[in-house]
C-alpha cells in the first residue's frame, strides 16, 4: 500500500480525470458481473427439465428464509422461473442474447473511453516530468552538472521517465480497475455462497505473499540495471565525442572491448531482473489454478453432502466467477511487479529533483538595473574541491569602461575568475561586487543580463544560425542579427551557407569549422550588447586573417565598456588598461603592457616565450 501511495504522487494533478476513471470502472465491473450472473441461471432454467417440472415459487413465498441473502437468491430464481414459464423459450433466449450483447457492447465501449483517459493521464505525467526534470537540470549549478555523468542524466531523462510513464497506467489499474472488478466478483460470489467465498479468502493471501516476495526484489535489481544503462550511455557518448582520437590511435578494438565489458554487465543484470519479473506471471497463474481446483473439490463435496444452499447451477456460476476473478488477480500481481520496477526509476528521477542548488537568489536580493562603477574581486579564495584552492586570497579591480586582461600559464585561475563573475560558482571566502553590491545580493537574472560571454569552447546548438545568434537577444530583428554577424566577420560565410541564416548547423555546430563556430558566438555576444564583456580566449580558434578582423571588431565593441579579457596570445591584449599576471591562483604582478615589460618579470618572460615560438 505504501508503494501504491507513493506512485499516486504522480497523479495528484489529475483528480478530475481519475474520478471519471473510477466511475466508469464501477460501471464496467457491474456490467461484467451482472452479465455473468444473469446468463448462467437463465440458461439453466431454459435447458433444465428440473425447472419445467418444478412449480416456480412466487417471490412473496420466500419471506421466511434464513437470511436476506438467501431471500434475494430465492426471489431471483423465482423471477427467472416466472419469466420462462410465462413466455416462449425461444423468445426468452433471444432477449437474453440481446441483453448480454448490449451489456458487453456498452462495457467495451466504456473500457475504450477508460483507455483514452489513461493515455491522457499517462502522457501528461511523462510530459510534466520531462519538463520539471529539464527545468531542474538547466538550473543546476555548473559544479553539479560536472559531477553528474552526462549519460546518467540522459538515461534518467529517457529510460527512467518511460518506466514511470508505464507505472502511471499500472497504478491506475492496481488502485482502481482491478480492485473494483475483484470487489464485484467477491460480492457476487458471496451472493452465491458465503461459506465457499470465505474459504477462498483463506487461500488468496498465500498467492499475495509469494508474488510480494518476488516483486520486492525487483526494485533493487532494476535500480542497478538502470545505473548500468547510464554507464553504457555515458561510454557511448564519450566514444562518439572522441571519435577522431579513437580512429587516429587505431583504438576501435580497445574501445569495443571496453564496451563489450559494460554491455555484458548490463546483459547479466537484465537477465537477473527479467528472470524474477517473468516468474511472477506463471507462478501466480499456477497458484490460481491450484486455488480453483481446491475450490472445485470443496464445493463439489458440499453438493455431494446435500448442502441445500449450493445447487449445481449456483456452483457452476461460482466457479465461472472465481475463474474470471483470476484475470484481475493475475493482472494485479503482474502490475505490482511492474510497480516495483518503475519505483526504482522514480527514485532515480527524484534523486535529481532533490539536488540542492546553492546558486539561488538571496531573500533580500535586489535587481541590477544599471552598471555605473565597476567590478571588484575582494580577497577571494575558491576551490572546486575542498582539498585544493584554485584562487588564493585574490583581489582584482575592474573599473567601468576599462579593459582588464588576465594572463598566465594554464591552471593559474583565469577561467575560474571568468566563471565566478556570472555566479556559475560562489566564492568560499571574500566577495565579488558590482557597483559595491555583493553579487550574491543581486538577482541572478539581472546580474547575467549585464554580461556578455564568449568562451574558448564555442557552444552552439543544433538549430539555425539565426536562432543561435538570437540566443543573445531573442527580441532582436533579423537586420540587427545581420549587423552583429558583420561585426564578427561571420556574415560572408553565413550567406554562402546552404540556406543562409536559416541553415541548421548540426549538434554543437558540427557542420561549421572551428573559426566559424567561434565567430557565431562572438556575433551572439555583440548582439546582446551588454555593458560588461567577458572574453575567455575569444579569438583562439580563428585563423590569422579572421583574428585580425574580429580583434578589430572587439576593440570597437569594448570602447567605453567594461571588459575582462583572458588571452593566451598576448598580442591581443597589449592595449589593455590593466593586466594581471596570475600564477598558481595568486596575482604575480600587475600593470600596463609597457610597465610590465619594464619590470622584466613573469609577464616579460611570457612575451619572450611567445616571441620565440613565433
Amino acid at each position: 500500500m505504501k508503494n501504491i501511495l507513493k506512485a499516486f504522487t504522480y497523479l495528484r494533478n489529475h483528480k478530475g480525470l481519475l474520478s471519471i476513471n473510477v466511475l466508469l470502472s464501477f460501471i464496467t465491473s457491474f456490467l461484467e458481473v451482472v452479465s455473468l450472473m444473469a446468463i448462467i441461471p437463465l440458461l439453466q432454467i431454459l435447458f433444465s427439465d428440473a425447472y419445467s417440472s418444478k412449480p416456480v415459487a412466487p417471490a412473496e413465498e420466500v419471506e421466511g428464509k434464513l437470511n436476506k441473502l438467501n431471500q434475494l437468491k430465492e426471489q431471483a430464481e423465482a423471477w427467472y422461473g416466472n419469466l420462462v414459464a410465462n413466455n416462449d423459450r425461444a423468445d426468452v433466449l433471444f432477449w437474453i442474447c440481446l441483453a448480454v450483447f448490449a451489456s458487453f457492447l456498452l462495457k467495451n465501449l466504456l473500457i475504450y473511453i477508460i483507455r483514452l483517459i489513461d493515455a491522457k493521464i499517462r502522457y501528461s505525467v511523462s510530459r510534466d516530468l520531462r519538463k520539471n526534470l529539464f527545468q531542474k537540470i538547466i538550473h543546476l549549478p555548473i559544479t553539479q552538472l560536472r559531477e553528474k555523468n552526462k549519460g546518467d542524466l540522459l538515461t534518467r531523462f529517457s529510460a527512467d521517465i518511460n518506466e514511470v510513464e508505464n507505472m502511471v497506467g499500472t497504478t491506475m489499474d492496481m488502485a482502481f480497475r482491478q480492485p473494483i472488478m475483484i470487489l464485484f466478483y467477491i460480492l457476487s460470489m458471496l451472493f452465491i455462497s458465503v461459506k465457499l467465498t470465505l474459504f477462498v479468502f483463506i487461500l488468496i493471501p498465500v498467492l499475495g505473499i509469494v508474488i510480494g516476495r518476488i516483486s520486492k526484489s525487483l526494485r533493487k535489481a532494476n535500480y542497478s540495471g538502470l545505473n548500468q544503462l547510464s554507464k553504457l550511455t555515458s561510454f557511448l557518448d564519450e566514444v562518439i565525442f572522441g571519435s577522431k582520437i579513437v580512429k587516429a590511435f587505431n583504438a576501435e578494438d580497445q574501445q569495443t572491448q571496453r564496451f563489450d565489458k559494460e554491455n555484458q554487465k548490463l546483459y547479466r543484470l537484465n537477465r537477473k531482473i527479467y528472470a524474477r519479473y517473468d516468474s511472477a506471471s506463471p507462478v501466480s497463474e499456477f497458484l490460481g489454478i491450484c486455488v480453483v481446483l481446491i475450490v472445485i473439490w470443496v464445493g463439489g463435496n458440499m453438493i455431494f453432502n446435500g448442502n441445500q444452499a449450493l445447487g449445481a447451477s449456483s456452483f457452476i456460476a461460482f466457479i465461472i466467477l472465481f475463474a474470471r476473478m483470476n484475470t484481475p488477480l493475475k493482472a494485479f500481481s503482474k502490475n505490482y511487479t511492474n510497480l516495483m520496477k518503475a519505483l526504482a526509476a522514480g527514485q532515480r528521477i527524484e534523486e535529481v529533483q532533490q539536488i540542492h542548488n546553492p546558486i539561488q537568489d538571496a531573500v533580500d536580493a535586489v535587481p541590477l538595473t544599471s552598471f555605473e562603477q565597476g567590478i571588484a574581486i575582494n580577497n577571494v579564495t575558491f576551490g572546486y574541491t575542498e582539498d585544493r584552492d584554485v584562487l588564493k586570497n585574490m583581489s582584482i579591480s575592474v573599473p567601468k569602461g576599462h579593459m582588464v586582461a588576465l594572463v598566465g600559464q594554464s591552471g593559474a585561475g583565469k577561467t575560474t575568475i571568468a566563471d565566478l563573475i556570472p555566479r556559475f560558482y560562489d566564492v568560499q571566502t571574500g566577495s565579488i561586487t558590482l557597483d559595491g553590491i555583493d553579487i550574491r545580493k543581486i538577482q541572478l537574472q539581472s546580474l547575467r543580463e549585464q554580461l556578455g560571454i564568449v568562451t574558448q569552447d564555442a557552444i552552439l546548438f543544433n538549430d539555425s544560425i539565426l536562432n543561435n545568434i538570437l540566443l543573445g537577444r531573442p527580441s532582436a530583428t533579423k537586420e540587427e542579427v545581420i549587423e552583429a554577424a558583420k561585426v564578427a566577420n561571420a556574415h560572408d560565410f553565413i550567406e554562402q551557407s546552404e540556406q543562409g541564416y536559416d541553415t541548421i548547423i548540426g549538434e554543437g555546430g558540427s557542420k561549421l569549422s572551428g573559426g566559424q563556430r567561434q565567430r557565431l558566438t562572438i556575433a551572439r555576444a555583440i548582439l546582446k550588447n551588454p555593458p560588461i564583456l567577458i572574453l575567455d580566449e575569444a579569438t583562439s580558434a580563428l585563423d590569422t586573417e579572421s583574428e585580425r578582423l574580429v580583434q578589430e571588431a572587439l576593440e570597437n565593441l569594448m570602447k567605453d565598456r567594461t571588459s575582462v579579457v583572458i588571452a593566451h596570445r598576448l598580442s591581443t591584449i597589449q592595449n589593455a588598461d590593466h593586466i594581471y599576471v596570475l600564477q598558481d591562483g595568486e596575482v604575480l604582478e600587475e600593470g600596463s603592457h609597457e610597465a610590465l615589460l619594464a619590470k622584466s618579470g613573469g609577464y616579460s618572460n611570457l612575451v619572450k616565450l611567445q616571441t620565440i615560438a613565433k
